[in-house]
Order: structure tokens, then C-alpha cells, then sequence
């Protein structure tokens, strides 16, 4: 079997396990990996966070926003440009949304009000699998991987925290040269440093 069958037999293996979760189960466990990501060192640190809009069962951290106010948080907007990076656009209480071309709710926003990656001192990121070393199955679009690209280097800035339930973790994933690997993670159990 080649790797990106492999690759797409966890995605739906684990995507079934996911959508199989109580919305009672998902709430109580999205709220205790919110309190990990309160308490780190990298929460505390950041101005600029960037979270995402959790759908079809993913772990939902947009309860940061109303936590801690002092921070200014972002949601990604899909580009259509070439390179398919994301960008992201602030949101507030009065943020209003409409839906992108995979029916993700987006923020409507002002072009001018767009940052790019390099300007977020966390990036709070959806997953589908994660290993020990912080290598990270997306659902294959790519966009972080492409977004976060400059941090192949020893560029640090921004902390890329995976978030996910405990039994999305495998003992390894083999990464391919343009993955990104997570800095941390976030699970119901624990905060992990790569």
C-alpha cells in the first residue's frame, strides 16, 4: 500500500472514531484542552493567535476568545491565489460569517485587515492524526503546511499548537519533505512539547 493510501485509511478511520463522539463528550474534553493552552507559557506570551472554525467534530478551542479578551484572535481565510496559503482575518464578538468553498464559516472581512502567518505569535491548528515527534495529518489540503512553509528554517515565530483528543495520537506518521511539524499539542490529558 502506498503512503497516501495509508495516509488516507487514518483519515477515515479516525475521522469515524471522531464523528462517533457524544456532542456532551466533545464539549467536555474541548474545555479541558482549553485549560491546557490557558496555562502555557505560550498562550500567555502571544498577542496574535490564530484558531480556526471547528466543524464535523473537531476539537473546538473558540472558547479562548471569550477566556481572554486581551488577545486578539484570527480565523483563516482560504486564498485562491497560486500558492493556496492562508491568510487570516480578526474576529471580535460582532465578527459576522459566511461559508467558503468547503462550508467552512469565514469572517467577512476588509482586505486591508488580512495578516499572513509570520505575523501570529501562536496558531492554535485542526488535525486529523498526530505522532510523538509533533509530525501532523491534516485532511490533505495542505494550506498550513504551505501557510507555515518559512519555518522549515529556525524560524520559531509563531508556536504551532496542535489541538486534538488522545486518541487521534499513532505511534508515528511518516512526514513528507513539506510537512510542518507542530512546536506543541494540546489533548484532554496533557500539554506536549515537541
Amino acid at each position: 500500500m502506498n503512503r497516501q493510501k495509508d495516509k488516507n485509511a487514518i483519515r477515515k478511520e479516525i475521522l469515524l472514531y471522531r464523528s462517533k463522539l457524544s456532542k456532551e463528550d466533545q464539549i467536555n474534553k474541548s474545555e479541558l484542552m482549553t485549560k491546557h493552552i490557558l496555562a502555557s507559557d505560550a498562550f500567555l506570551s502571544s498577542q496574535h493567535i490564530g484558531l480556526y472554525y471547528a466543524v464535523n467534530g473537531e476539537v473546538d478551542a473558540g472558547s479562548l476568545t471569550a477566556l481572554d479578551k486581551s488577545k486578539q484572535y484570527y480565523l483563516p481565510i482560504v486564498s485562491n491565489t497560486p500558492d493556496q496559503a492562508l491568510s487570516f482575518a480578526p474576529i471580535s464578538h460582532t465578527s459576522q460569517y459566511k461559508a467558503n468553498k468547503y462550508s467552512i464559516p469565514e469572517p467577512i472581512y476588509k482586505e486591508e485587515e488580512l495578516i499572513s502567518g509570520d505575523k501570529l505569535d501562536l496558531v492554535i491548528m485542526p488535525l486529523v492524526a498526530f505522532d510523538r515527534h509533533g509530525n501532523r495529518l491534516g485532511m490533505g489540503g495542505g494550506y498550513y503546511d504551505r501557510t507555515f512553509s518559512f519555518k522549515q528554517g529556525s524560524i520559531k515565530k509563531p508556536t504551532l499548537l496542535g489541538i486534538a483528543y488522545d486518541f487521534q495520537k499513532l505511534e508515528s506518521l511518516a512526514p513528507e519533505p513539506w510537512d510542518i511539524p507542530l512546536d506543541m499539542l494540546a489533548t484532554e490529558s496533557k500539554l506536549i512539547v515537541f
